[in-house]
């Protein structure tokens, strides 16, 4: 089992064309595009454990305050739609974990710091 981490303040920006992507830390890649490139494409068996809090804190300060355990199928899509005619339409953005819509939890939680395991 491998275990990928994605940590930072959660928040809004441009990734590509799309200009209100949800984005983790200092890195521009769209949360949703970077969960999909750790889990590939496709519907996998995956545990995601993550705490949010309001300030950055070490994973040992997240344990002692709040753990949340999210585990089941995941599923992640991240692609954006052309049209011949006009070029850039919109993106379709997509994270899900055990039937839980990881990424309109995420979405809530802008400002705050996210710190995540996700075990493959």
């Amino acid at each position: 089992m491998k275990t990928h981490i994605i940590s930072g303040m959660i928040w809004a920006g441009q990734s590509g064309e799309d200009y209100d992507a949800l984005l983790v830390g200092y890195n521009t890649e769209a949360f949703a595009e970077r969960f999909q490139d750790i889990i590939g494409y496709g519907k996998k068996k995956v545990t995601v454990r993550y705490w949010i809090s309001d300030t950055e804190k070490t994973k040992t300060e997240l344990v002692e305050d709040t753990i949340r355990t999210i585990s089941g199928s995941a599923e992640a899509c991240y692609s954006h739609r052309y049209s011949e005619l006009t070029g850039y339409l919109w993106t379709d953005a997509a994270t899900k974990v055990g039937g839980h819509d990881l990424l309109r939890e995420l979405e809530g939680e802008k400002g705050k710091f996210l710190y995540m395991e996700i075990d493959l």
